[in-house]
């Protein structure tokens, strides 16, 4: 590591915004892939997207590696830790975690990378909920803007968090501060609410991509609806699939169904209920198939599960929409049907 990039680090953001104690290093290396762990020579702290300009014209001028990350909160895929053992780890999430807007008419909020799920959760709650988030499967503490640029979904009609990215601002790798689109026309009104106005569109070179650092945006919101109910369908045998995914197919090609339509296994379901039962397999992988239907007979799935939901002005409102997707799905004659009260419990 350049002692000369750290000295210069330090002296524009701080002491306490470089970390290289050894307790620091084995925190944000720490990863569950194959690989192993991937140590960086440091961390920093940036507090504003200044810092993060200053990061990158330091990185540029010492020959340094940085490795971006909101929350690390990529459970199983990653953490903290960099792509390579030394480089540095830049945890935008530590400090840079704030809600900057909130606009309940347009249906939007303007976010710093270190906003999680759960503190949106909390703001619209506070706000009355007029508006809902579109939450993922992941920990609720992961980073709203980081689970977007790595195109990660969540459930409601909104189920396409990049999709729901607006207004994005980029440090770029020389370190200057870009905004494309109608971000880029000083004074703009319509910078967080369309995504295909000035210029080329060209927000997804950010998106799973070292072009640049992102240090904020929108996120767009849905109004919450009076009523949401939920539906699942579990069908019993592995060789399914394929009449599973042509029963689904259809509801999405004509939005019958406004949320995600999610087909998961049996082993999506029961690892949400609990963890691998390596004491009743003697610490063999994969489980065999008899295991597999025990457990599939202990939480009440079969081999695929498809579940989704209806949003409408109360739930007497969705009993025709309801009665529709079981018709749909029990003519297979393999669908076993889970009603929302069912699933809620």
């Amino acid at each position: 590591m350049s002692e000369a990039f750290l000295s210069a680090a330090r002296a524009a953001l701080g002491d306490d915004a470089i970390l290289t104690s050894s307790s620091s290093l084995d925190e944000y290396g720490f990863n569950r892939l194959p690989g192993g762990d991937r140590r960086p020579d440091a961390v920093a702290l940036p507090a504003s997207t200044d810092d993060v300009q200053t990061l990158v014209r330091l990185a540029n001028e010492h020959d340094v590696v940085l490795w971006p990350t909101s929350t690390g909160q990529n459970l199983g895929m990653g953490e903290y830790s960099p792509v390579r053992a030394g480089q540095v780890v830049v945890h935008l999430g530590a400090r840079m975690n704030k809600i900057l807007e909130v606009n309940e008419k347009l249906g939007y909020a303007v976010l710093q990378p270190g906003v999680t799920f759960r503190q949106l959760r909390a703001e619209m709650a506070a706000r009355g909920d007029k508006l809902m988030i579109s939450a993922t499967s992941g920990p609720p503490d992961g980073g709203v803007i980081g689970n977007a640029l790595d195109r990660g979904a969540g459930y409601t009609p909104a189920f396409d968090h990049f999709g729901m990215l607006s207004g994005i601002e980029v440090v770029l790798p020389d370190g200057s501060l870009f905004a494309p689109g109608d971000g880029s026309l000083a004074g703009s009104k319509n910078r967080y609410l369309n995504k295909s106005g000035f210029g080329p569109l060209i927000d997804g070179l950010f998106s799973q991509s070292n072009y640049g650092i992102v240090t904020s945006a929108a996120i767009w919101l849905l109004p919450r609806p009076a009523a949401i109910r939920s539906f699942g369908f579990t069908f019993p045998e592995d060789a399914d699939l394929a009449e599973v995914m042509e029963l689904v197919r259809p509801l999405k090609q004509t939005n019958a169904v406004p949320s995600l339509l999610k087909v998961t296994s049996d082993l999506y379901g029961v690892g949400t209920e609990e963890t691998y039962p390596y004491e009743l397999t003697g610490g063999e992988v994969p489980l065999s198939d008899e295991l597999r239907a025990s457990l599939r007979e202990k939480h009440g799935l079969g081999s695929w599960t498809v579940t989704g939901a209806f949003y409408g002005p109360s739930f007497e409102a969705l009993d025709a929409s309801i009665e529709r997707v079981r018709t749909h799905f029990e003519a297979s004659g393999k669908a076993r049907y889970i009603s929302h009260e069912e699933i809620e419990s």
